[in-house]
């Protein structure tokens, strides 16, 4: 299942330019690769996917990845009528969602853009 957070503009978007500076500078060293490709950044982060449970007696643990996900990343959607950013997670675990929420809540301050959460 996908996530959208969708930052819409009433004025002047972004160009391309500024929004791959806004994710090397936001991931830092949390980003094994930033890529674009047709209409969209890709976010490659650093690490494996975790995804936690609570236990039968309580206990915190550590729930198995599935075998056929491709590591953690998230997208960046930025069609060329720039009128809407979407930072998507597909599928990922909480630590790539906590940080695309917060990427998406940081581009619509910095741009002063409204935020739509999933």
């Amino acid at each position: 299942m996908a996530l959208d957070r969708f930052i819409r503009f009433e004025g002047a978007a972004p160009s391309n330019r500024d929004i791959e500076q806004v994710l090397e500078i936001f991931f830092g060293g949390l980003a094994e690769s930033i890529r674009w490709a047709v209409d969209r950044w890709f976010v490659f982060l650093v690490g494996e996917e975790s995804k936690l449970a609570i236990g039968p007696s309580g206990e915190v643990i550590r729930q198995p990845a599935e075998p056929y996900r491709g590591g953690r990343w998230i997208e960046v959607v930025a069609p060329s009528d720039r009128l809407v950013l979407d930072v998507i997670t597909r599928q990922q675990d909480d630590a790539t969602n906590a940080l695309a929420e917060g990427l998406a809540k940081l581009c619509a301050r910095y741009w002063e853009a409204e935020y739509e959460p999933p």
